[in-house]
C-alpha cells in the first residue's frame, strides 16, 4: 500500500471563489493544527520506544526505530499501520486513530456549517461546503477501512511461516469488544489455583468493578504509567490477580505443539507489583515486588485447552498504582 499523507488542504475545493473561502479556511486551519500536534506526538512516541530498546539492549529493535525516527524527522509523515513494523506499529496505529477522530470531527463541523448556510438562504455556499464534506467523509471511510483491516491481519513484518506455525501478540490482538477474543481472555483470580473469572467491559477497560482490570492505552499520551499502545494489567485491592490468559484452542484432540513465549512485564506505574507466568497453573516465572522491567522467554509444550496465564498481583506495599504493561508474543515452532 502506498504511504498515505493526510493533507486535507489538498481536498479543499479550489473551485471556491475568494469571498466564499473564509468559513472553510477556518475549519481547514483548525484541522491542520490538530493534525500537526498528532504528528508531533508520533515523533515523541518513537523517541520513547527507542529509549526502551536502548535500555533493553535490543540492538535490532534500536536500529529499526532509529531509522524510522530519522525518516520521520526528514519527511514528517507517518506510515499507515499496514506498513509499520512491529517495533513501531502501536505508535502508528495510535496516530491514525487520532486522525480518524479528527476527520470525524471535521465532517460533523462541515455538516453544521451546511445547515447554517441553508437556514441563512446561502444555498450556493452550502452546495460548495457539501462537496467538501463528501470528500472528507470519503477520506474518513478510507482511513477506517485501513485501520479495521490491519487490526484483523497478521502483522506485515512477520515472514511467511511453515504451514503449522502461528503467532499471537497481546497488543495487536487486543480486543475492546469481546472477552474472550480468539485465544485471549481477560480475567481475575484469587490466586493461580483459583477459578478464572472473566472481567466485564467498562468503557475502554475490562474490569471486575473492584480494582482488577486489563486495558490498552489508545490515547496519544502516557496514562497511569502506561505509554500509548501498551496493554496494562492491574491487580485487585484484596490480593486478586489481574490476568491475561492465552488458551490453546487451535489444536485438535491428540495434537501437541511447542511454543516460544517471549515478552516483558514493564515498570508501569509507581507501585511495586508481583508478576508471573503460569502454564496450566504451574509456575513458569515469578518475580516479587519488582520496580523494574522483567523480560522473559519460555519454551512450553501445549495440547488442546492448555492455558498460559500472565498475572499481576499486589506487592508487599499493596495494590495501589499497580498498572503494569505487558509486551508479549507467543510463537509456535
Amino acid at each position: 500500500m502506498k504511504t498515505m499523507i493526510l493533507v486535507w488542504g489538498m481536498a479543499v475545493a479550489t473551485t471556491l471563489h475568494a469571498q466564499k473561502t473564509n468559513i472553510l479556511d477556518k475549519v481547514q486551519q483548525a484541522f491542520e493544527v490538530r493534525q500537526q500536534a498528532a504528528r508531533t506526538q508520533y515523533g515523541k512516541a518513537l523517541g520513547s520506544i527507542l529509549e526502551d530498546a536502548k535500555d533493553d539492549g535490543d540492538l535490532d529493535k534500536f536500529l529499526i526505530l532509529q531509522a524510522e525516527q530519522k525518516r520521520f524527522d526528514t519527511e514528517k509523515t507517518v506510515p499507515p499501520p499496514a506498513e509499520s513494523p512491529a517495533e513501531f506499529f502501536p505508535a502508528s496505529k495510535a496516530h491514525y486513530r487520532t486522525v480518524v477522530s479528527l476527520l470525524k470531527h471535521d465532517v460533523e463541523a462541515l455538516n453544521d456549517l451546511i445547515k447554517k448556510q441553508v437556514r441563512a438562504g446561502q444555498i450556493e455556499e452550502a452546495i460548495v461546503i457539501k462537496a467538501e464534506m463528501d470528500r472528507v467523509a470519503a477520506l474518513l471511510a478510507e482511513m477506517r477501512t485501513t485501520l479495521s483491516g490491519k487490526e484483523s491481519d497478521t502483522h506485515p513484518r512477520v515472514p511467511p511461516q511453515p504451514f503449522k506455525s502461528k503467532k499471537w501478540d497481546v497488543v495487536q490482538d487486543f480486543s475492546n469488544s469481546g472477552n474472550p477474543s480468539g485465544a485471549w481472555s481477560y480475567g481475575v483470580m484469587a490466586n493461580p489455583d483459583a477459578s478464572f473469572v472473566l472481567l466485564r467491559k467498562n468503557g475502554d477497560a475490562w474490569t471486575d468493578g473492584g480494582g482488577a482490570n486489563v486495558w490498552i492505552n489508545n490515547a496519544e499520551v502516557t496514562q497511569y504509567g502506561i505509554k500509548p499502545g501498551q496493554v496494562s494489567i492491574h491487580p485487585g485491592p484484596h490480593g486478586e490477580y489481574g490476568v491475561i490468559r492465552w488458551t490453546c484452542n487451535h489444536l485438535k484432540n491428540g495434537q501437541t505443539e511447542r511454543l516460544t513465549v517471549k515478552g516483558t512485564f514493564g515498570a508501569g506505574d509507581s507501585g511495586r507489583m508481583n508478576v508471573g507466568v503460569f502454564h496450566n497453573g504451574k509456575k513458569a516465572l515469578s518475580v516479587s515486588d519488582t520496580p523494574h522491567k522483567e523480560p522473559f522467554s519460555i519454551d512450553v509444550k501445549v495440547q488442546p485447552k492448555d492455558t498460559i496465564d500472565f498475572t499481576v498481583s499486589p506487592g508487599a506495599a499493596g495494590w495501589s498504582c499497580g498498572n503494569t504493561p505487558l509486551d508479549l508474543s507467543i510463537t509456535s515452532k
